[in-house]
């Protein structure tokens, strides 16, 4: 999801910035609403800002390791219980030594 999101950024982007932004949140949240409305403008704070970019980018290539061993053991045949059996060996035979 968070691969999707990066490829999707500049409509993201796009859509924050759009001139109805601030009359869509308000269709949502309405006047009284203050704590919706004020949530709004952090959603729209954090996608201008670069951080969150960042962080989804590392996040990516972070887990990117992790999901191709999850697909390589979940191939065509389930086997993540002999994945698991074998780390918790592992872990057995770590803490022995």
């Amino acid at each position: 999801m968070v691969e999707k999101l990066l490829k999707l950024k500049p409509a993201v982007e796009q859509t924050i910035v759009f001139f109805y932004w601030t009359t869509f949140v308000n269709s949502l949240c309405g006047n009284h609403h203050q704590k919706l409305f004020t949530k709004a403008r952090v959603i729209r704070t954090n996608v201008r800002m670069n951080k969150l970019w960042d962080t989804c980018v590392n996040f990516v290539h972070m887990m990117e390791p992790v999901l191709m061993s999850l697909k390589a053991f979940d191939g065509k045949q389930p086997c993540m219980g002999k994945a698991w059996d074998f780390m918790k060996t592992m872990e057995q035979h770590v803490l022995s030594l």
